[in-house]
């Protein structure tokens, strides 16, 4: 491979702690890579207090992967849980800005603080 080359890949790792699921991205979100983000997402999250999406370790996102995000939260708050995304780079940060994902989709800016807000008291949803 020359030094030309890039690999844009996914890596997504999943596990549970007590009733919230965390999900954690590492590499690229875009079209060749969102159908494996888009598949994590899908599954049942009945009885699950939130589903935290770790994107610490994404470098970039595109409209793809914010749509499905946005569809999986979505889909989250019709089972009663909440999509509680975390860990945005400045420069997936500026992407969900721009795009206006950062106006629907709750944020956090840690696994830590996503842990905090996703085990304490409900309170009215939405973003933050």
């Amino acid at each position: 491979m020359s030094g030309h080359d890039v690999v844009w890949y996914l890596r997504l790792a999943e596990e549970d702690s007590g009733p919230v699921r965390i999900l954690t991205a590492e590499g690229r979100i875009f079209s060749s890579t969102a159908s494996a983000l888009e598949a994590r997402l899908a599954g049942d999250l009945r009885g699950r207090r939130a589903l935290i999406v770790d994107l610490t370790g994404v470098d970039y996102i595109n409209s793809r992967g914010l749509e499905i995000l946005g569809e999986a939260s979505t889909r989250a708050r019709s089972m009663d849980c909440e999509l509680i995304v975390c860990g945005l780079s400045p420069g997936v940060r500026t992407v969900f800005d721009l795009s206006g994902a950062s106006a629907t989709l709750i944020i956090e800016p840690s696994r830590e603080a996503a842990l905090r807000r996703a085990e304490g008291p409900r309170g009215p949803a939405g973003p933050t």
